[in-house]
C-alpha cells in the first residue's frame, strides 16, 4: 500500500533487525505516515478539534485493518498508523491539555450565545498562529549569516638590513717556502 515506497529505504535495516522488507517497511513508514498526518492535523486544528480527528482517523485505521479483504501488509500499516493516532489522544502533553480546555470553554460558550460560526473556529487554528510557526521555523532552520572574512592590511615594510658588522683587521698570512 502506501508503505512500498519505504522498501528501498529500510531495506538493509530490515535484514541486520531479521524481518522481511515489507515487514520493517510497513512498521516503520506507517510511523513515518502516522507522523505527517498527525502533523498536518496539529497544523490546522487544536484544541478539541484536533483531538476529535485524530481520534476519528486512528479509529478508522483500526477498525479498517479487521476488513478480510486487505492483505497482511495493509492490515500491519493500519495498526502502526491508527495506534499512533489514538496513541496522541490517549498521552496528550501538559501543553495539549491547556489547549484543549481552553478550546472546549470557547467551544461551550460560543454554542450557548448561538455562535456556530466561532464554536467551529475554537478548533481551528488562526492564520497569524501558522505564520508565527513559519516564522520560528525559519528562524531554526535558518543558519545565522557567516562572518564576513577580511584580509589584514600589511603594509609592505622595507627590507630588513643585515646587521652592521665591525670590520675585520685584515691577516697576512707568511708564505713558507
Amino acid at each position: 500500500m502506501i508503505t512500498e515506497l519505504f522498501d528501498p529505504v529500510f531495506r538493509g535495516y530490515a535484514s541486520k533487525v531479521g524481518v522481511s522488507e515489507s515487514e520493517a517497511s510497513a512498521i516503520l513508514g506507517g510511523q513515518v505516515v502516522a507522523s505527517l498526518l498527525e502533523l498536518t492535523a496539529d497544523t490546522f486544528t487544536r484544541g478539541w478539534l484536533n483531538k476529535l480527528l485524530q481520534a476519528a482517523v486512528g479509529g478508522v485505521m483500526l477498525w479498517q485493518a479487521t476488513s478480510p479483504r486487505l492483505s497482511d501488509r495493509d492490515k500491519k500499516e493500519l495498526l502502526v498508523m491508527g495506534s499512533h493516532e489514538l496513541t496522541r489522544v490517549l498521552d496528550p502533553t501538559p501543553s495539549d491539555i491547556a489547549e484543549l480546555a481552553a478550546s472546549i470553554s470557547q467551544l461551550v460558550n460560543n454554542i450557548k450565545t448561538g455562535n456556530l460560526t466561532a464554536a467551529l473556529s475554537s478548533g481551528l487554528r488562526h492564520p497569524s498562529e501558522f505564520q508565527a510557526a513559519m516564522e520560528a521555523l525559519k528562524a531554526v532552520v535558518t543558519p545565522p549569516p557567516l562572518p564576513r572574512l577580511t584580509v589584514p592590511q600589511i603594509q609592505p615594510q622595507p627590507p630588513a638590513q643585515p646587521p652592521a658588522v665591525a670590520p675585520q683587521p685584515a691577516r697576512i698570512q707568511k708564505k713558507i717556502y
